[in-house]
């Protein structure tokens, strides 16, 4: 039998994310202070009880039907009601491969689905189901992922989802939020085979993210995963993004690529002091193509070994940079890159090449 796990950057699938709360006794020596951390202490696990509470019916399973003997199992979160229909936000790989989906409610019923469609690339899929399977009485407040808060590591992260097994229904975890880049929204909070496709919410019951992989990393030696408590959360803005364009298409999205391979080189930073002469004086970290494919930047005039410092205006420092542009692109969409290209008298030439996306 086949289930559907996080997806990994990196090694194999294990995590714990291991909590203590240490719970502090009055004694008439107790400060003011002191039990003002007490109070707060209170309130934060009251808000985390709210918070379920507040979200907890839109939070859903998916049980997706692979072949008549293998299936997955994953999570989702009910973001929209629309001609009595609701609409639900789960991963890509959690659908993948699937002939037929259902959405578990947790009252022992499956509710037969339909894909709309799904974005591979950016690992985000929409199902929807009808809200006449209900029956009378049941209602579910949709989460809105129209807007979001400020996303700040160091605040508490809530993940709703379905680990291990539909068994496991609605199972809770809390941690912080680590960490934010251009892509994700990393966690401390523990996230398992079967959490792909939930939400990770903040204290206020905002959908922070969409929770979709784990990053672990195996000691070679002796085999011991050596990172803990790494989790991954697609940003509600690439989300939106992405669901937008499945209901707009309501089919597949196919997200374009640029057509090279390469590395960020920072002159600080030199893991190759052949690389670093590609950068001018004037900037000190970029984007080395060092290998052209057929296709997008080959037909705009990109060569190997020339530096992309800034696309459509915004600098590029990191991979991600890069990936996160292409990833909300659109095919027929034109991107701007501007580059430096070390001639043969080892001069800087500027260039802003325009390339459509196909």
């Amino acid at each position: 039998m086949k289930k559907k796990c996080l997806s990994l950057f990196i090694g194999i699938i294990f995590m714990f994310s291991l909590c203590s709360c240490n719970f502090l006794t009055t004694t008439p020596s107790q400060t003011a202070n002191t039990i003002e951390q007490d109070k707060t202490v209170y309130e934060i696990q009251n808000s985390i009880t709210d918070v379920k509470a507040m979200v907890e019916s839109a939070c859903v399973g998916i049980y997706t039907a692979i072949s008549q003997t293998t299936y997955a199992t994953g999570s989702g979160v009910i973001y929209k009601e629309e001609d009595s229909y609701y609409y639900v936000i789960t991963n890509h790989h959690v659908i993948e491969d699937g002939k037929s989906y259902k959405v578990y409610l947790g009252d022992s019923k499956y509710y037969k689905a339909d894909l709309i469609g799904s974005d591979s690339k950016n690992d985000v899929a929409v199902l929807r189901f009808s809200l006449d399977l209900l029956g009378s009485g049941k209602k579910i407040t949709p989460i809105d992922i129209s807007t979001e808060d400020v996303l700040n590591p160091g605040q508490t992260a809530i993940a709703i989802g379905c680990p291990l097994s539909l068994s496991y229904f609605n199972h809770i975890t809390v941690g912080v939020v680590t960490g934010v880049t251009a892509k994700y929204v990393q966690t401390d909070a523990a996230l398992n085979s079967g959490n792909s496709g939930g939400g990770l919410f903040n204290l206020s019951g905002r959908l922070i993210g969409i929770n979709v992989s784990k990053t672990s990393w195996t000691s070679e030696t002796d085999k011991d995963i050596v990172v803990e408590g790494f989790g991954n959360a697609i940003r509600m803005d690439i989300v939106r993004k992405c669901v937008s364009d499945i209901e707009a298409k309501k089919t597949s999205v196919t997200r374009p690529l640029l057509g090279v391979s390469g590395d960020i080189i920072n002159r600080y930073l030199v893991l190759n002091e052949e690389y670093t002469k590609y950068l001018p004086n004037n900037i000190d970290e970029a984007f080395l193509v060092t290998k052209v494919t057929d296709g997008n930047a080959k037909n705009a005039g990109v060569n190997p070994y020339d530096v992309i410092y800034m696309i459509n205006d915004k600098t590029i420092t990191k991979r991600e940079d890069i990936s996160k542009i292409l990833d909300l692109a659109n095919i027929g969409d034109v991107i701007n890159l501007k580059i430096y290209r070390l001639n043969n008298q080892n001069q800087f030439d500027a260039l802003e090449l325009s390339v459509t996306l196909q």
